[in-house]
């Protein structure tokens, strides 16, 4: 990193008078510090997505054991969770957007909060039976909610630092992320192909939350000794950078973003409602599909450090290759959804998995290079800091609009034959 980047000081701004080179780990001077830096990165990538995977995880658990299966609160429990979720994103990202400094503080932060949410879903768990259904259901909804800010402050913070540090730090939290979709759908797919237990117990529920917190302590105790907690950022931020300006510099780059989150949620569409003509049961190729996707996003994220790719992903090209991507949803209408293609057999199975795969590595690869490609269009640190609550806008604003969509997706599925 070049020697005029300054440290932030305990209070999340920075101190100017105080000299870089004396403090240890303030430059990335060294191989070891490199790859901590970058593996603190993965950690936080992998926080990241870690506790939204394991809420989906014990949707199950949720509908059939904590609310009964019949209630209400069973039949609302995934569209009031998702409006909640993505509702509370978009809206506190916007906040933090308008709040330039302090950026370092926001990473341990949104830890510690992940945490201790996940550690309140044990307990409201483990005491379901002492708390009545109504109450439950709305002190769910509050973890939710808290859960969506604490990776929304995450998120804000670490990808600030990564526009600072370079694209190969930003790679890092986007593969993270990637690894964290990996993780649970395979583990979900490889307990589909052992057992044959239709309903989730408390004890694996309770597995899923205390991961997460398991996750989120790995990471927050790596980022409070890897150098870049250090903040080896620009001299103290005295001017607000306004949206007009950054909208100017990354219109094709946030365009990207938001098209490529709008068509990626229709996935989970299909991949529920397509079902195998030969290959395996539905309750085992469902989870085979979902895996084969965050398979796909995985490799996409990793394919985006080519020097090749990265020569030909010119922030336009990049945009038009995302509208483009949309053309991959009419395909999916091909393969066998709702069991009705009279002439599904094995090579269509096969078909709609590598079709899977693919709309996965698209979404992977144009996501991690529209985030790496952000620092290389701006001209301050100053800038690049401000381009992370720029971004994550609208990174949540892709994801809100992508769950609307995907209601249109679901309206087309009966017509499918």
């Amino acid at each position: 990193m070049d020697d005029r980047r300054q440290l932030i000081d305990d209070s999340g701004t920075l101190d100017s008078s105080r000299d870089s080179s004396a403090v240890p780990g303030c430059n990335v001077a060294n191989e070891k510090e490199e790859n901590l830096a970058l593996t603190t990165c993965l950690a936080i990538g992998v926080a990241l997505l870690w506790p939204w995977n394991c809420l989906l995880s014990a949707s199950l658990f949720f509908q059939q054991t904590l609310f009964m299966d019949s209630t209400i609160y069973a039949a609302i429990y995934t569209s009031t969770m998702m409006t909640t979720s993505t509702g509370a994103s978009l809206a506190y990202n916007f906040y933090l957007s308008q709040r330039q400094s302090g950026y370092t503080k926001r990473v341990g932060r949104g830890l510690q909060w992940q945490a201790g949410v996940f550690v309140a879903l044990c307990v409201l768990v483990t005491a379901r039976h002492a708390v009545p259904m109504p109450l439950s259901f709305v002190l769910l909804m509050a973890l939710v909610l808290l859960s969506s800010l604490a990776t929304t402050m995450t998120q804000n913070g670490i990808m600030a630092l990564t526009n600072v540090y370079g694209p190969g730090y930003s790679r890092a939290v986007m593969v993270g992320q990637a690894i964290a979709g990996v993780l649970p759908s395979a583990v979900l797919f490889i307990l589909s192909l052992a057992t044959q237990q239709d309903r989730q117990s408390s004890a694996s529920a309770i597995v899923y939350f205390l991961s997460t917190v398991g996750v989120s302590a790995t990471a927050l105790l790596l980022y409070r000794t890897s150098s870049l907690r250090g903040g080896l950022v620009t001299p103290v931020q005295t001017t607000h950078v306004p949206f007009r300006l950054l909208y100017s510099r990354l219109q094709a780059i946030v365009l990207s973003i938001f098209i490529t989150f709008l068509f990626s949620l229709s996935f989970p569409v299909f991949a529920t409602a397509t079902r195998a003509a030969v290959l395996l049961p539905d309750s085992q190729f469902i989870p085979l599909a979902f895996t084969v996707w965050n398979v796909g996003d995985l490799a996409g994220r990793l394919l985006a450090d080519r020097p090749w790719v990265q020569t030909a992903s010119v922030p336009h090209r990049l945009l038009a290759a995302s509208v483009l991507r949309g053309f991959m949803l009419p395909v999916f209408f091909c393969f066998n959804v709702n069991g009705t293609n009279s002439h599904a057999g094995l090579f269509l199975d096969l078909l709609y998995l590598f079709w899977h795969l693919l709309f996965g590595l698209t979404n992977g690869l144009f996501i991690t290079l529209a985030f790496m490609g952000v620092g290389a269009l701006l001209d301050s640190d100053d800038q690049r800091k401000a381009a992370s609550g720029f971004t994550n806008l609208f990174l949540a604003l892709g994801l809100t609009c992508g769950s609307v969509f995907s209601y249109v997706v679901v309206f087309f599925l009966p017509m499918a034959r």
